[in-house]
Formats: C-alpha cells, structure tokens, sequence
C-alpha cells in the first residue's frame, strides 16, 4: 500500500492539511481511488534527500515532490485523468497550478510566517509539542531557514503590504478565469483543479493567513464554491 507523508494534519474538517503540497498529494490520492495510508510525520524532514514533505513510500521506493509523486502515480496506475483536454487546455491547467504554487502559496507562506501576530499562533500550533526548553531554539531556526527559501526564491525581498498585493493578483486571476465554470477547465475536472484546490482551499479556511482569507471571501466568493465541488468529487 501507498504510504503518504505529511506535516501534523490540523484540526479542521475543510482543510486537509495546512501544507498545500501535503495537501495536494492527498487530495490526488483520493481523487484517483488509490489505496493509501496517511503518515503524519513529526520527525525531521532533512533526513529525506529533498528536505521537504510530503513523500511517498511504495515498497523500496521513495518519491518525493508533490509533482514527482503525482506523475510517478498516474504512470503506474496508468491513470488518464486528463485526456479529455486539449494540449492548450493542458498548458492553461500547468499554467494555473504553478501560479498558485509558486506565487500565491509563497504569499500564504509569508503572511504566516513573517507577521507577527501570525507567526505567533502558528509558532504555537507547529511546535507546541516540543520541550519547553528548546521550543524557541528550534522554532527560530525553522523560521530562519524558511526566511532565507523565501528570499531565495524572491517573493522574501518585498514588503508585506507588496506580497499581499501580489497575492491578492494570483486569487482574482484564478477566479476571473474560472468564473462560473464547474472547474478550471470545464465540466470536467482534471489533476490542475487539485493543485488549485490544494492552495486555495488553505486560503480560504486558514486563520493564520488572515488578510488573505478575508480578501478571497469577500471578493470571490465563487472560489468556495469552486473548493466544494472540487472536494465532492472523493466523498
């Protein structure tokens, strides 16, 4: 059976996991009907060659990479959940999936992360189980490292009022071009619709990104009813 690393899964029946790539990767798995088991793992992700979760474990094999994983599952499972699209639509879905995951999901990141208000419930609700002692040692550090991906990756040199601007862009465009559509693509939903859902759906029903949340729920209210449909399809 497929196994399925994760981050702590939070208290919460709309979320299932407060990581998008978590989440995505399991979304997939029960989008696709394949058997699973969800690992939630609390050790450190640095064992792993990639330093990140989630992963999958299948028999000797490791696959790591929310996108690895999926493509390694559609191959041997032999899946064609995309062959109702057009080579276009394809490159509108990859298109859409990786503005969500590497613009608005970095936006999410630092609104969590960097404010302090934010940071303060999340610091808590991350490594509460730690010792005591050490609790702001290995908070702090984490934090550190993610501040240095962050900057790394460009979004970390702007302001927070800029970041916040540009992800309040990356909701109305997906919501613009989905406008009263069943899913992204049409009336048939597809493998992008569950890495839209995946950040998405941790915008809309996460406290810890609270400007952001606010915005998507005023503004685009057909981005909730988008994530419900989206869920129903695995229910």
């Amino acid at each position: 059976m497929i196994e399925l690393y994760v981050f702590q899964k939070p208290n919460n029946p709309l979320l299932l996991n407060l990581s998008s790539f978590c989440a995505k990767s399991e979304a997939f798995l029960k989008f696709a009907k394949i058997e699973h088991k969800i690992v939630e793992y609390s050790g450190d992700p640095g064992k792993f060659s990639k330093s990140k979760l989630p992963i999958i474990k299948d028999n000797e094999q490791t696959i790591e990479d929310s996108s690895f994983i999926e493509e390694y599952l559609i191959e041997k499972y032999k899946l064609n959940l995309n062959d109702h699209l057009s080579e276009s639509d394809k490159a509108i879905g990859f298109s859409f999936s990786k503005l969500m995951e590497e613009y608005l999901y970095w936006s999410i990141l630092s609104e969590r992360w960097f404010v302090d208000e934010n940071w303060f419930k999340l610091r808590e609700l991350f490594f509460g189980t730690a010792p005591k002692l050490i609790r702001p040692l290995i908070s702090n550090m984490v934090k550190k490292n993610i501040k240095k991906s962050a900057r790394g990756h460009g979004m970390g040199r702007h302001s927070q009022e800029e970041i916040h601007k540009l992800g309040k862009k990356c909701i109305k465009s997906v919501s613009d071009f989905l406008a009263n559509k069943k899913f992204l693509l049409g009336e048939q939903i597809s493998t992008y619709d569950i890495s839209c859902y995946a950040v998405i759906s941790n915008v809309l029903h996460c406290e810890l990104n609270p400007k952001l949340q606010r915005y998507a729920q005023e503004n685009h209210s057909n981005l909730n009813q988008y994530i419900t449909r989206v869920s129903k399809t695995w229910m």
